[in-house]
């Protein structure tokens, strides 16, 4: 038998133990309805995550790579071990990781029998932004308990912030960690010298073994047009120095690398708009069209409500307002692709949920949902006296 062949047979075998094992192969997508276009995190895959600016981008990226495959990681810590590499071209550790603690507070507040107490606040008003609105005490206190302390810590173990902005750092950076965490096998293969003519023998690179294969190493960029360029290269030309980074990265130690890439602004043209082409493609990738080739799977983010869309696939986006966003697989190298999945999303605490079918029902809890929450903006809004904690409390016990 082909040693190839073989080496392919036994890497199936592999993979299929897992399962019959109780282990996983992937980090399950947080949409379940939705798994067969997005089955979840893989090892070895190129993902870019788009948008047009300020839909959302950075939020979904956070929410799937971050937030939920650090909540499976903590729940099944006999299954996978995760490192999350975050490269912020964008944003502060302390925002993003605020953004999280809000994200967490909401999650793991809720409880059936009391969803008055599930709380809902914001990175302002964690940071008592407002000069009458001191962070409620109580939620202090909250934060210094488990769950909450147990995943802060696991959080700061899994999760490091980088401060390399430009490709050839960035590469290295990612590089060692694999490097510090795995073993590399060399094979000797020969090559023409063209300066001397002569055929030479070299050490190149054969495989790769990580220490712990049940570890989930993923690098994230936010975002690409960001990044500093190196050697007098065009924005365009660093992008793509950077995606074939990401390449080799790959390819050679089986790793996960994110991409948040912003569309062009010509995408929501008018006359896009008249031609109703306005959800992010990958031709519509922002300074470097180029690097869609070299992604395996890549996942769009759409709001009908900033382009004053009524209904959009038979949702009522009037009511939804800003509350709705439409995730779309533009590439997809090994499954389906082009399906689009309906996210109800609140962007005060980085929460995106599977929405249910406009002819389900279960929609009318959406709708309640986001009116409710529209009112009680709108009351705060115009309420010049400061809204006492349990006042909101009580509020929100009839939205929940």
């Amino acid at each position: 038998m082909n040693n190839k062949y073989r080496s392919l047979l036994d890497k199936l075998a592999t993979l299929q133990n897992n399962v019959l094992s109780g282990k996983v192969n992937c980090i399950p997508s947080p949409f379940p309805r939705f798994n067969e276009d997005f089955v979840g995190i893989e090892h070895g895959k190129n993902i870019i995550v788009t948008a047009n600016t300020k839909i959302g981008k950075t939020q979904l990226t956070n929410f799937i790579f971050i937030y939920h495959a650090l909540f499976y990681a903590y729940t099944h810590q006999d299954q996978i071990r995760l490192k999350i590499m975050y490269f912020p071209l964008e944003e502060t550790e302390e925002n993003i990781t605020l953004r999280f603690i809000s994200h967490l507070l909401y999650k793991y507040s809720y409880n059936a029998e009391h969803p008055e107490q599930r709380i809902r606040i914001g990175t302002k008003d964690l940071k008592s932004t407002k000069p009458d609105k001191p962070l409620n005490e109580n939620i202090l206190k909250l934060l210094e308990q488990d769950p909450y302390k147990s995943i802060m810590d696991f959080y700061y173990e899994a999760v490091e912030f980088r401060t390399e902005r430009n490709p050839t750092g960035i590469n290295k950076a990612v590089e060692s960690f694999c490097l510090e965490n795995g073993k590399v096998f060399k094979k000797k293969i020969t090559i023409l010298d063209k300066a001397t003519g002569q055929m030479e023998t070299l050490d190149a690179f054969d495989r790769y073994e990580p220490n712990d294969p049940d570890l989930y190493f993923i690098p994230i960029v936010d975002h690409m047009g960001l990044l500093n360029s190196e050697s007098g290269l065009s924005l365009k030309a660093t992008m793509d120095l950077m995606s074939a980074y990401f390449v080799k990265l790959r390819n050679r130690y089986n790793i996960t690398t994110v991409e948040v890439v912003q569309q062009a602004a010509d995408v929501e043209s008018t006359e896009n708009f008249k031609m109703k082409k306005l959800r992010p493609t990958a031709n519509g990738l922002g300074d470097s069209k180029t690097i869609s080739r070299d992604c395996d799977l890549m996942l769009g983010l759409f709001s009908p409500f900033r382009h004053e869309i009524p209904n959009y696939l038979g949702y009522d986006i009037t009511k939804f307002r800003n509350h709705i966003r439409f995730m779309e697989v533009i590439i997809n190298r090994e499954g389906e692709q082009n399906g689009i999945c309906p996210l109800y999303f609140d962007g005060l605490t980085n929460t995106f949920e599977e929405l249910p079918k406009p002819t389900d029902s279960q929609i009318e809890k959406y709708y309640s949902k986001v009116r409710q929450l529209n009112l009680l903006i709108t009351k705060i809004r115009k309420q010049n006296k400061q809204i006492k904690h349990s006042k909101i409390i009580k509020i929100w016990k009839n939205i929940l």
